[in-house]
Formats: structure tokens, sequence, C-alpha cells
């Protein structure tokens, strides 16, 4: 045990262990599950905000794309702050025959979850070839 007087406060130590203070390194952490007509995707956005939420598909990739930032009182007397301000980016394949009427997404709890329907095999193969009239 020891005993001596010391200046370091355990307190402020709380504040540079990374891996507990961190949560952004769990951002875009993705489950897909699979429903009776259509998938699930449940991705963690941690923070962000709907309107800084953008979702594209292109080339069959779907795209997330969103910014976090967070708040803080700028009247109050600070002894130690930190924010934390990002932006994230990650695609998905979702195969090239999905396209924007197949997909639909709500922000629910931190959380983004997107809805892309099933496309069977008959609509596939109509999309590969081009009818005749």
């Amino acid at each position: 045990m020891r005993n001596y007087v010391s200046t370091y406060d355990p307190f402020f130590d709380l504040f540079f262990r990374t891996t507990e203070r961190n949560n952004h390194n769990y951002i875009m952490d993705t489950d897909v599950l699979d429903r009776k007509d259509k998938y699930e995707m449940r991705i963690n956005v941690g923070n962000a905000k709907k309107e800084n939420i953008k979702l594209s598909l292109s080339n069959g990739y779907l795209t997330v794309n969103f910014s976090t930032e967070n708040d803080f009182d700028e009247k109050a007397d600070y002894i130690f702050q930190e924010r934390h301000a990002a932006e994230y980016e990650r695609s998905y394949y979702v195969g090239e025959y999905v396209e924007m009427k197949d997909v639909s997404a709500k922000l629910e709890n931190n959380t983004l979850l997107v809805y892309i329907r099933k496309i069977n095999e008959e609509e596939i193969n109509k999309a590969k070839y081009i009818q005749i009239q």
C-alpha cells in the first residue's frame, strides 16, 4: 500500500481512457436480418441526426454517409472538455438489381433501419433480357 500525497487525481484519468470514453468506435456496426419478404439492416449511427444522414444507391452499392457532433454548454465553467465531431461513410453491396423503389429507411434510437425488398429470380431474369414487342 502506498502512503504518499499526490497531486494526481484519478477522477481525471477516466477522461483519457479511449476504450471506455469513445463510443464512436462502434459507429456503423451493422446487423442484417432476413425477414419474410425483405432484408433488414440495423446500422448504428450514434448520435447522428436524421437530417445529417444520407442514403444512396448506385451500381449495386448502398452507401450510408453521416456526420456527428456533440453539443456542449458554452456558458459552463469547464475544467476539462472533449468533444468529438466526425464524418462516416460505409458502402454495402446489395446487388445490381436493387433499385431505389426497393429500399426504405427510418431512424430509431440511434439505429438506422434500412429495409431492402427481396428481388426474386423471375424479376432478375426479366431484367437481363430486352422484351420484344
